[in-house]
């Protein structure tokens, strides 16, 4: 769901891409603040590209991702008290600054453990940018890196577990 509502915000379609990042959050409530990154891509997309409504496809697009993080916060405030606590527990118990070591040294480990040497080569987009001109899509290092350091950033300060399969 996360990957399609990249994909249709790309293809210049906010309220789409909005609805599967509904579904996105549905599905992981914890990424819900990953929204913003497609949605500053478009304002900053829209602006360069001379648009003069900067600002309403960005605005389509979180107007409909709004029903799925009003969904959650009322269903997790009905089942468990408070918008901000879920069947896993308070954000306070999921988060906090002093999982990151420890998630830091895992997730580097299970990476190199698990992941194809492919996954490491993918770097280059990043790396090496002439290898890989910008040729249709405005930013494409900003979504796409904007995105994965999200996911990264969120999962870094997550409660850790022992097991690789844990690896997001």
């Amino acid at each position: 769901a996360w990957t399609l509502a990249l994909v249709l915000v790309v293809m210049g379609r906010p309220l789409a891409g909005g609805l599967a990042m509904s579904v996105a959050v549905a599905i992981r409530p914890n990424l819900l603040p990953l929204a913003a990154i497609p949605a500053a891509w478009m304002v900053l997309r829209d602006r360069t590209s001379g648009g003069r409504v900067a600002l309403r496809s960005a605005l389509v697009f979180s107007l409909a991702v709004a029903p799925a993080v009003v969904g959650i916060a009322w269903l997790n405030d009905r089942l468990y008290g408070s918008a901000w606590t879920s069947g896993y527990g308070s954000t306070r118990d999921l988060y906090g600054l002093a999982f990151l070591s420890t998630n830091v040294r895992q997730f580097a480990s299970w990476m190199s453990d698990v992941e194809t040497p492919v996954v490491a080569l993918a770097e280059l987009y990043f790396v090496v940018p002439r290898l890989f001109p910008d040729a249709r899509v405005p930013f494409p290092r900003l979504l796409l890196g904007g995105s994965l350091a999200g996911v990264a950033l969120s999962y870094l300060f997550y409660r850790p577990y022992d097991v690789w399969w844990y690896l997001r």
